[in-house]
């Protein structure tokens, strides 16, 4: 069964997204200090389960109802909180979070939700996109460098010595031919 349009993830679904969030992360776990992926796998499912007005929860479902992928937008202001205790308040719109079920990968669910947080950015007249990946994300960051996302070092942080996270941009459809 495929895929339908994005829609926002109704409250009731939030548990299931959180579970295909971890799911989808688990195989980055051993990339990882056992006590950071720790801090972050609880820090995805608080994020996820914490609702908040600065965000929106996008879902990709099949026909049955199953969620096959999900993607957090983040609004531009708002505030984030880091694993290593401090925060970050967005200067743009954030795509987070990002993640296709293993069993759905390879049909271009990322891509559609990448598409959508593209899209919504532009609605919300924002210039650009921002998104944060790692090392180990390499299906990602193929998928990031194919629709033209850029790399912006001003974004990196490192929340912990073994953990270099980096940071992406892509301008939104209205701001194309700056």
């Amino acid at each position: 069964m495929s895929a339908r349009q994005p829609v926002p993830a109704l409250r009731s679904q939030l548990p299931a997204v959180a579970v295909l969030t971890q799911l989808a992360y688990a195989e980055l776990a051993s990339a990882f200090p056992s006590p950071f992926w720790q801090r972050y796998s609880a820090s995805v499912e608080q994020t996820i389960l914490t609702e908040s007005a600065g965000s929106e929860v996008w879902v990709l479902s099949n026909d049955a109802g199953t969620i096959q992928a999900s993607v957090l937008f983040v609004h531009a202001g708002a505030r984030i909180d880091k694993t290593d205790g401090t925060a970050l308040v967005l200067n743009d719109p954030e795509m987070r979070l990002l993640a296709v079920g293993p069993a759905y990968r390879q049909q271009g669910l990322g891509e559609r939700l990448t598409q959508h947080c593209l899209q919504r950015a532009h609605e919300l007249g924002s210039a650009r996109l921002t998104l944060h990946s790692i090392a180990p994300m390499q299906a990602a960051q193929r998928l990031y460098w194919r629709l033209g996302f850029e790399r912006d070092a001003a974004l990196d942080f490192c929340p912990h010595p073994d953990v270099h996270v980096l940071g992406y941009y892509k301008r939104t459809a209205a701001n194309q031919a700056d």
